[in-house]
């Protein structure tokens, strides 16, 4: 069946999700960028250990990830800055364990590099934070 035949509420209902996961993707793409960047500079340019550059990074990817995804994703959200961190930082307190246990699982196990051991952390760790986020910093059904 074309998109064109279905029920119009159907339509407007997929239109919505793909709007969403696109500019959720979007602006998670950016911020992995920088939090990359960050990541590689901390540990190969300074010395800091893997793990320690990648919780800073994944902090500031978070905080800055809030702000960004309730102005442009969420903007139907009407949640507060106080609630909505308190939130996104039960979130991350899930969230963490599972960013650095792929990362080291892609690094010592897999023997990838750091950066691609985050990068491949990002798609497992952002699949969660779609979801999570979703459903529980500001109350929208990820999947409508």
């Amino acid at each position: 069946m074309l998109l064109s035949e279905q029920n119009p509420k159907e339509v407007d209902v997929f239109t919505r999700l793909i709007s969403r996961l696109t500019t959720f993707t979007g602006i998670n793409a950016l911020l992995a960028a920088t939090n990359i960047l960050m990541v590689w500079i901390l540990t190969d340019i300074l010395g800091v250990h893997y793990l320690v550059s990648t919780m800073v990074g994944y902090t500031a990817h978070a905080v800055f990830g809030f702000f960004a995804q309730q102005r442009y994703t969420f903007a139907a959200s009407k949640i507060g800055i106080a609630k909505g961190l308190s939130r996104t930082l039960l979130i991350e307190c899930f969230g963490v364990p599972m960013m650095l246990g792929s990362t080291a699982f892609f690094y010592e196990v897999l023997a990838r590099g750091v950066v691609q051991s985050r990068l491949l952390s990002l798609l497992v760790v952002g699949t969660f934070d779609y979801v999570a986020h979703s459903f529980i910093t500001f109350r929208v059904n990820p999947f409508k």
